[in-house]
């Protein structure tokens, strides 16, 4: 959400490297938040960010459904800070436009002041932000104990082919005789995610409760004690 106003892009030189030479200037004319499946339309604005913990809260004003029951949370927040290793969690997310649920262990609890905490969840892009549920005192005491904030990707430089027209694929069985071209990809490494604990969340939430209140949003709830 936090993108750069202007964005400028140098020429190269002969042996690869970033030359002084301006090739572009991208200046930010407009930012539009969408949150897929509101009614209305998915436009949403930016009440509040913290690029620190990687935290926003979006929000926008419904004119015409002032009378409309949103769907709410029903679970309480909880306390990251009490979880242990190997205690069991649910996690919850949209990887590839699915919605999905999956399980998973906690490990290094309190990996700062703060409570965040690890994951050993197979998740894939799409799940940041998804919410993290754990037990307490057997089922259905469900409690909110923090949301995903990212699952580590190791970038690597690939050699590759030039495109093809229409993205048309080559056929292995024919040697490549044409230019060769340099492609970033990214390795997801698996069965590790970090957690934001719910304790950095409510702590935002209170930093910014005037903000929240001055735009007619009330969530009592999720105050810090």
């Amino acid at each position: 959400m936090n993108y750069p106003d202007t964005v400028a892009s140098y020429f190269y030189d002969d042996d690869g490297n970033i030359s002084p030479y301006l090739e572009a200037l991208l200046i930010k004319d407009v930012q539009v938040i969408y949150a897929v499946g509101f009614p209305e339309g998915s436009k949403m604005e930016i009440i509040a960010l913290d690029k620190k913990h990687d935290l926003a809260l979006i929000g926008r004003d419904y004119h015409e459904l002032k009378n409309y029951v949103f769907p709410v949370f029903n679970y309480p927040s909880g306390s990251a800070k009490d979880l242990e290793w190997g205690t069991f969690v649910y996690v919850f997310g949209y990887p590839m436009n699915y919605q999905m649920i999956t399980k998973a262990l906690v490990s290094s609890p309190n990996r700062d002041s703060e409570g965040s905490f690890l994951l050993d969840a197979v998740v894939n892009k799409g799940y940041s932000g998804g919410i993290v549920l754990a037990i307490k005192d057997g089922v259905p005491n469900f409690e909110l104990v923090g949301i995903v904030q990212w699952v580590p990707e190791e970038e690597n430089n690939i050699i590759a082919p030039s495109k093809r027209k229409d993205d048309e694929p080559y056929n292995p069985l024919i040697p490549y005789e044409g230019e060769f071209f340099v492609k970033r990809d990214s390795d997801i490494k698996y069965g590790i995610a970090k957690i934001i604990s719910i304790e950095t969340i409510k702590n935002f939430i209170g930093k910014n409760k005037q903000a929240l209140y001055d735009k007619g949003y009330y969530i009592n709830n999720y105050m810090p004690e």
